[in-house]
């Protein structure tokens, strides 16, 4: 093969990561670089002098260094392989190719959050819990309000309440109103500083609450079991989108104020199942320090703020082009491609499934009934199966509210499953795991498979 047509993408691959490693990473940059093919298979090798790698071993070894060289390629994979020393692969041919758009899909897994998807077409999703705060930066039309709608939907679905700042007024207008809602939206930055002193409060609540609980919870799940057997309300988790956040605490008077007790709120919310975005178009490097250390989730969209994507964990950003919405850089799974969500979903007028009203284990009581008791359900029936009778009765009785079971004269009065839960059962939307077929364009080289090149052995 003539390797002559690679020359000019080898020296440019070559000047990135010398760029990255000297001003970035700080370390010395690779000693020598050989351009390489086995058949139709393309890759530069590069390889490092054990004697300048030093104590900074660890950082030429990083996973964290592969990604941050990726991303600043263009997506082109990096692979580091030690069999022959210390070296990384760049494979560059058969680079993959994000799509432009990937839809929601209708059926997601209730209890996760679906972000988007990795090169090779993997889902990228994560329970709530192990997804914690969320920090999300990004320009105009870079994605950026496209995903706190995505976040907000799922929220829904799962069915979280909501608080949300939305300072332009754009973002949410469809949510208006909304049930779901503890307080207003709030459409400028006054308005986001009362509303983050809101949440400061039902905090103090829900930590009041879980203090006089029996049995000491320690989460939002710990809490709810315990309530249900001590006759107690349960508690919905709580999504917070703060969105222009960083035009919030600028423009307040308030602003030792309020950057406190933002630090306060991300420290101390998730054991109360209040999951918080912290959202803007860029950071300021003080800010960053305030909600970085929070965050479990990191999305970095386009910017033109090379120094807050790298102090944010998500090198490369601002490299992002221009027609690529949607395209980020996360702090965890490198560059994905976002989840589109049509804004027509939020407001039920997409094909998004309506979640059910019922749990799963309320679903299964209702099948229960209708298998063994000939749809009969009565505070009695209930305790038999293991229902405490408190929860027994408030149960039938909401459900009578409802509509849902009804006193059938033939039965001595006894209440009976409805035609309206019947169908709430059979229509009721199962999990599911997203799915998506691959999205590689080209098949010849794909990430973290063994690549051999001459020497060169990954």
């Amino acid at each position: 093969m003539n390797l002559s047509a690679y020359h000019d993408i080898a020296t440019k691959v070559a000047e990135v990561i010398d760029y990255i490693m000297l001003n970035e990473l700080r370390v010395f940059p690779p000693e020598q670089y050989v351009l390489d093919n086995v058949g139709p298979r393309v890759a530069l090798g590069a390889s490092f002098n054990p004697m300048q790698m030093g104590k900074s071993i660890s950082i030429y070894e990083s996973d964290d260094t592969a990604r941050r060289l990726s991303d600043a390629l263009g997506g082109l994979p990096v692979v580091i392989t030690r069999k022959q020393g210390l070296q990384y692969i760049i494979p560059l041919n058969g680079k993959p190719v994000f799509p432009t758009m990937v839809e929601l899909p209708t059926e997601t897994k209730r209890g996760w959050v679906s972000i988007g998807v990795q090169y090779n077409g993997k889902p990228v999703a994560k329970p709530w819990k192990l997804t914690g705060h969320i920090m999300v930066v990004g320009k105009t039309r870079s994605g950026k309000s496209a995903t706190l709608r995505l976040l907000a939907y799922q929220a829904l679905r799962d069915d979280f309440q909501l608080a949300i700042a939305d300072n332009d007024r754009a973002t949410f207008p469809m949510l208006k109103d909304h049930p779901a809602l503890i307080a207003p939206i709030a459409p400028n930055a006054q308005a986001a500083y009362e509303l983050i002193e809101r949440i400061s409060v039902e905090c103090d609540q829900r930590a009041r609450m879980f203090e006089t609980m029996p049995g000491y919870p320690e989460t939002l799940e710990e809490y709810n079991q315990l309530a249900e057997a001590n006759g107690r309300e349960p508690l919905k988790p709580l999504l917070v989108i703060l969105d222009e956040l960083s035009n919030t605490i600028i423009l307040s008077s308030k602003q030792k104020q309020l950057t406190n007790l933002l630090g306060a709120l991300g420290m101390r919310t998730l054991k109360f199942g209040v999951h918080i975005v912290f959202a803007a178009h860029e950071f300021t490097k003080e800010q960053i320090g305030l909600i970085r250390p929070q965050c479990e989730t990191i999305l970095a969209f386009r910017n033109e703020a090379r120094e807050m994507s790298a102090l944010m964990g998500c090198a490369g950003a601002e490299r992002i082009a221009q027609d690529a919405p949607g395209r980020v850089i996360t702090n965890k799974w490198g560059r994905l491609q976002t989840y589109y969500l049509d804004k027509s979903r939020l407001t039920g007028g997409g094909s998004a499934p309506t979640p059910s009203p019922l749990s799963e284990e309320e679903a299964l009581l209702v099948k229960r009934s209708l298998a063994e008791a000939g749809g009969k359900m009565t505070i009695p029936l209930l305790v038999g199966w293991g229902m405490k009778e408190r929860a027994a009765r408030a149960l039938v009785e909401t459900w009578e509210v409802n509509g849902w079971l009804e006193k059938d004269v033939t039965l001595g009065n006894a209440r009976v499953i409805t035609a309206k839960l019947g169908d709430l059962v059979s229509n009721r939307q199962t999990a599911q795991t997203p799915s998506n077929p691959p999205i590689w364009r080209q098949t010849d080289v794909k990430p973290h498979q063994t690549l051999e090149f001459g020497g060169l052995t990954a």
